[in-house]
């Protein structure tokens, strides 16, 4: 029996189909749903290319090479850019493009040629063409290329992957936004298997669905009797989309009850994003102490770079479990900070606070020094040491032994850190000199085992420590091996580094790199992108401000929309999307992030800035607030703490408290204060049940009686005094 292969738009997509098929049918067998990117991966594997994948580290530095060897007699249109690590990075996006839109070197030059006054193009055109023959020459290929690669693969009749076994369809959903190189792929996909893309769209309702357009001309355009690749063309559909859609576009043949919101539809607005955030967190938390599934609720923001980090901190406070696929970036891990720890001090000459910062790490095994981190801290406050710009650490130390011997008082203490410093600062001294990278990296395994880094990481007790460094050390050894890999392809493994430099590579090599993230049931925190295909019981939409939703697309600052028009005129195609046409994403990411709701809908802004200054709301909210009238529910810019009552935090009842100056309280006053107090000790409860249900599929919400919050008609404890109430939050415990 045949079975059908699902291409979704994100992981995140992946993720919840397959959790679905496994509660439906119990086992998973295989890869039932891929998104594009992983299905190229598994193309490839079987193409038998011999040229090596190179790392975006590995790109850079070959851009790098490629610029400095054009611009060596500082002659050209952009040769006064080619110091700038702006212009490695904007060229590196500009020829990705190129590749996605089928247009190869030579393509592109034939086309630039032909466009006049086109000096500055020709320019690119031949820094384009310059990188694609270095990548032949050395046998490399970026990621992009691996695409190439698997088209070709598909179009020469080469074998399918495993994860084709047994497949008789294929089932493209949600994905609207295909590259030329993307549709490419599909396409020969189609020659051998039915391929379905199904595509949002309403030609009443053009204006919400004028990006898929384009992809949908394109689709039309593949004229070819041998493919199977057929369009549908549906309107998406959601319990709060399809109302507020017809409130939007208002048609005589839409029945009442179509019209009709299945559940509460809510707007919120807070003095801050940060504030913004808190308010979420408090109605999530509402969710959960009512019983809720922490794996129906969603917040979606249109880009969560910005607000992820605020909402994941609000989340931390309030004890609330979160669910999202990676965690923090590599390169911010305390792990890794303690591992490049000794180019700090090197950068810094050797100074104080770097030191210190080294010495109290916690991953540095403390024994070693044979002297706490307060002794040496003392020691090199008594002694004046900042840095080595007024001499080494030593001289200072043995100038304040001396000083006290003179006095006559004791220097037990100065001696012990002198004693602990020598071998350290020899151990330090060795990251100054120039040396290759992989002297560097032998220089780093050495210091990390030499100080055991990274078995202080895997003898943490916390469960999600041990995880995220864990992740971290499998993640910085790949990278280190990535690194030198690309460098040894392109010829630069004896070129020597500077520390800096060093610690420069390593940082491009972790960008894009992130921990582990918690799998476990929890609320989800998702951009619109990532939230396609996906449903929610309970979803929050924040950051709806003008300015973040829409987000600001802006022309390509190499090959700006002019250019893009120029080349449209010379070539007769339309190969390139404009600012203004991915603009036109916007309405319809919106739409679709309201099509992810299924019981409750709350949208979120925010009123004002950190500095004070007004915010306006975005303006899909505003038109949809003209066609459905919603009450906002402000926060006060005054209320900076919650009423006691209604406190999540130890922290936050401590504020509110000492906010009204609450210090003394009668035996009368406690009682309003029983509800909060048995919502903060339930947080150790809640803490407990996560490690609990830490790898089982159950979701770790509060059981019907046992949640942490007493309600209304629920009994207080029988406060006598004071006592526990200066136990349970001075403390310091949960």
């Amino acid at each position: 029996m045949s079975s059908t292969l699902y291409i979704l738009p994100s992981t995140a997509a992946v993720d919840a189909f397959n959790r679905r098929a496994v509660e439906e049918s119990g086992v998973l067998f295989g890869a039932p749903a891929l998104t594009l990117r992983r299905l190229v991966e598994e193309i490839f594997t079987v193409a038998g290319d011999e040229r090596r994948p190179i790392s975006t580290v590995g790109r850079r530095l070959l851009l790098e090479e490629i610029v400095r060897e054009r611009y060596r007699s500082v002659t050209g249109h952009y040769a006064a850019l080619r110091d700038f690590p702006g212009f490695i990075g904007t060229l590196d996006n500009l020829f990705g493009e190129l590749k996605q839109a089928l247009a190869g070197p030579a393509a592109f030059s034939a086309v630039i040629r032909r466009i006049p006054g086109s000096g500055r193009l020709a320019e690119l055109a031949s820094l384009y063409g310059a990188y694609a023959a270095a990548l032949a020459a050395k046998g490399l290929m970026d990621r992009h290329d691996m695409e190439l690669a698997a088209v070709q693969h598909l179009r020469n009749g080469g074998p399918f992957p495993p994860v084709f076994d047994g497949v008789g369809a294929v089932r493209c959903r949600d994905i609207y936004d295909l590259t030329p190189l993307q549709l490419a792929l599909l396409a020969e996909l189609s020659r051998r298997l039915p391929v379905e893309l199904r595509l949002p769209w309403n030609p009443e309702r053009e204006s919400l669905y004028g990006y898929v357009s384009r992809t949908a001309d394109a689709v039309e355009a593949l004229d070819n009797s041998d493919l199977q690749l057929e369009p549908v063309y549906e309107e998406p559909a959601g319990a709060f989309l399809t109302p507020l859609l017809a409130a939007l576009f208002p048609a005589a043949d839409v029945p009442a009850g179509k019209c009709a919101l299945p559940g509460r539809l809510a707007l919120i607005a807070a003095p801050g994003p940060y504030r913004e955030c808190e308010e979420i967190g408090r109605r999530i938390r509402g969710l959960l102490e009512e019983g809720t599934d922490p794996a129906g609720i969603a917040v979606l923001f249109r880009d969560a770079q910005g607000y992820g980090p605020m909402l994941e901190d609000v989340c931390r406070r309030y004890r609330i479990p979160v669910s999202y696929r990676r965690g923090a970036p590599l390169f911010t891990s305390p792990l890794v900070q303690a591992c490049l720890a000794p180019f700090a001090v090197v950068r810094s000459r050797f100074g104080r606070e770097e030191l210190l910062g080294l010495v109290k790490s916690t991953y540095l095994e403390g024994t070693l020094f044979g002297v706490s981190p307060d002794e040496f801290e003392e020691v090199f406050l008594a002694a004046g040491y900042i840095d080595e710009t007024l001499g080494r650490a030593e001289e200072l130390i043995d100038r304040r032994i001396a000083f006290l011997q003179k006095l006559g008082k004791g220097r037990d203490k100065e001696e012990r850190v002198r004693r602990a410093l020598r071998p350290l600062f020899r151990e330090l001294r060795g990251f100054q000199a120039k040396k290759t990278l992989r002297e560097f990296t032998e220089l780093l395994e050495w210091f990390i085992g030499r100080r055991l880094i990274f078995r202080r990481g895997i003898e943490a007790h916390d469960p999600r420590a041990l995880k995220r460094d864990a992740s971290g050390i499998t993640l910085f050894r790949q990278v280190l091996k990535e690194l030198e890999s690309d460098m040894r392809a392109l010829g630069l493994a004896d070129e020597p580094l500077e520390p800096g430099e060093f610690v420069a590579l390593l940082k491009q090599g972790m960008e894009g790199v992130y921990l582990a993230g918690e799998r476990g049931a929890g609320v989800a925190i998702l951009n619109f992108h990532d939230a396609r295909w996906l449903r929610f019981d309970h979803l929050f939409i924040g950051g709806l401000n003008e300015g973040v939703c829409p987000m600001r697309h802006d022309s390509h600052p190499l090959f700006k929309d002019a250019d893009k028009l120029l080349f449209r005129r010379a070539s007769g195609t339309r190969p390139f999307r404009t600012s203004r046409e991915k603009g036109e994403e916007e309405p319809l990411l919106f739409c679709l992030a309201i099509g992810c709701a299924g019981r409750s809908l709350t949208f979120s802004s925010s009123y004002l800035d950190g500095r004070g200054n007004e915010m306006l709301r975005s303006p899909f909210l505003e038109e949809l607030l003209a066609k459905v009238p919603l009450d906002e529910e402000r926060v006060p810019v005054n209320r900076i703490t919650p009423e006691p009552a209604l406190c999540l935090e130890r922290e936050e009842l401590l504020n509110a408290l000492a906010a009204r100056r609450w210090f003394f309280l009668p035996q009368d006053g406690l009682v309003p204060l029983g509800e909060s107090l048995a919502r903060i000790a339930g947080n150790a409860e809640v803490e407990a049940g996560r490690a609990c249900c830490r790898g089982m599929t159950s979701s770790p919400s509060f059981a019907p009686g046992t949640r942490p919050r007493r309600g209304a008609g629920s009994p207080l404890p029988p406060w006598r005094s004071t006592a526990p109430v200066r136990s349970a939050i001075f403390s310091g415990g949960s």
